[in-house]
């Protein structure tokens, strides 16, 4: 198969989840899942795509246009069996050559990481890609760093008619930069990088030879560490908050 990803310079990749999911889903197998974007917390993402708003850019009506309505209803089927993985990535310091690590941000911690009680699991993006070399080789599947915009811009749809469902699939992968890899500026510090799956038969990414570092929240229980460190032996680390320099501190188990 011919391998239509692009190229990325991301070293390390992070992704964050709650603790019981980590302990009962991840842990054993060391493989995460594939979620339905219509799991997405983002409305942008789990909300139909709707002929009247996508029609033009001023949002005039449509009246009985059945071929476009025809057309976003091909899109939305393909769009609502779509699921991706999630992680965040580092980001150099602009005035330093410090670099502010994925598993450093607070409001992910927050978000994902079960208000600071779940795991933050550190990736090689190499050895990653290598890994499930199987899979990501696919037609139907793609990787990417997410771009944040003020205005969120798609194709007009007025212009495209699709004859087969097959013929929506090619659109939706000549535009997936904007229909999957595109976000309102908000979400900008999530810092998001993501692989989208089109193959309902792909459910899975491995992830045990790229795994790096498994970092406990600063409110993960004690308890399970012993438990972990026999899955993880010399990865698994706790981030705790710093009072006297407000920040985080990394700590080996």
């Amino acid at each position: 198969m011919i391998n239509i990803f692009r190229k990325t310079s991301l070293s390390n990749v992070y992704h964050y989840c709650k603790l019981y999911t980590f302990i009962e889903h991840i842990m054993k197998d060391k493989a995460l899942k594939f979620n339905s974007l219509e799991n997405s917390n983002d409305p942008n993402e789990y909300k139909e795509i709707n002929p009247s708003f996508i029609y033009d850019p001023e949002n005039i009506p449509l009246g009985d246009d059945e071929d476009l309505v025809d057309t976003s209803e091909k899109l939305n089927k393909i769009i609502s069996k779509t699921k991706m993985i999630c992680f965040s990535t580092d980001e150099p310091d602009r005035f330093s050559k410090i670099t502010n690590e994925g598993w450093n941000l607070p409001r992910m911690w927050n978000s994902y990481g079960d208000s600071h009680r779940g795991i933050c699991i550190e990736l090689n993006i190499s050895s990653l890609i290598e890994e499930n070399s199987d899979i990501l080789n696919s037609r139907y599947v793609y990787k990417d760093i997410v771009h944040y915009h003020k205005k969120l811009n798609y194709p007009i749809l007025k212009k495209y008619r699709f004859g087969s469902d097959e013929e929506a699939m090619d659109f939706l992968i000549q535009n997936r930069e904007q229909y999957f890899f595109q976000k309102h500026i908000d979400w900008i510090g999530e810092r998001e990088f993501r692989i989208i799956t089109f193959d309902n038969e792909i459910d899975y990414l491995k992830i045990n030879s790229s795994i790096k570092k498994i970092i406990l929240g600063e409110r993960s229980p004690d308890v399970y560490s012993f438990l972990i460190k026999r899955y993880f032996q010399n990865k698994l680390y706790r981030i705790s908050f710093n009072i006297n320099r407000r920040e985080y501190d990394l700590k080996h188990l």
